[in-house]
């Protein structure tokens, strides 16, 4: 017989993108009667949000609502990060608003997809605020928290604060990875302050990180605007 337990277990298989089996099986759980729970409903939203599909996302969210079944942190965070993958910012800040008034459990994943979305609608004065915030709450930062909030500052033009937050990286004890150097040597570029950007090119060697395509175009770029590309 099968139960909610059993479609849990088979709706989880699908998390690797089948997203659209996830729905499938989560519509066959309401036309056998057979109970949905926050589990079910976590991992059909969870393949669905590898897949892209934010409108179904929201579609299950509003079924959770329906069936009184409860929705937690992990409910959320797969939700506004599903909308963020298909580029629908304003919806993923609309539910990390609305999660927010509710009072509903938030961790570092909320606010990091919250900063996400921000950076791609390019307030980076709000993904800031969503920053302190999260100091505010004692919630705690990672890598990814820094490395999206300086890619928002430096998007919008704001180089000097960008430069500025990476350099309070070391007080928290958070190493920075290759994608935290890229949007600090973008940011440098953008400053002409092709010294600095080639030395954190030359850290990001020490430090064994590996440097790209987007590493070298934006140390290339701050040499390039600054007038020096032979100087080094």
């Amino acid at each position: 017989e099968l139960n909610t337990i059993t479609y849990a277990a088979v709706i989880s298989t699908c998390e690797s993108g089948c997203w659209d089996r996830a729905l499938q099986l989560a519509n066959a759980m309401a036309w056998h009667a057979v109970e949905s729970n926050r589990i079910t409903f976590n991992a059909a939203i969870s393949a669905i949000e590898r897949g892209g599909g934010w409108e179904k996302a929201i579609w299950l969210l509003r079924a959770m609502k329906q069936s009184m079944v409860a929705s937690n942190a992990i409910t959320c965070n797969t939700a506004i990060s599903a909308c963020n993958n298909g580029g629908e910012f304003r919806k993923a800040l609309q539910l990390f608003t609305t999660m927010m008034q509710s009072k509903a459990e938030s961790s570092t994943v909320t606010f990091n997809a919250a900063i996400s979305a921000f950076e791609k609608a390019v307030q980076w004065e709000r993904a800031l605020a969503i920053f302190s915030e999260m100091a505010q709450k004692s919630t705690e930062t990672d890598v990814v928290t820094y490395s999206t909030l300086i890619s928002a500052l430096e998007n919008s033009g704001e180089w000097e604060k960008s430069v500025h937050l990476f350099g309070t990286m070391a007080q928290s004890s958070i190493e920075p990875n290759s994608i935290t150097f890229n949007a600090v040597i973008s940011a440098l570029g953008k400053g002409c302050k092709w010294v600095e950007a080639l030395q954190l090119v030359s850290t990001m060697a020490q430090g064994k990180l590996e440097s790209n395509t987007v590493t070298l175009t934006a140390a290339i770029s701050s040499c390039g605007k600054a007038g020096n590309w032979g100087d080094r």
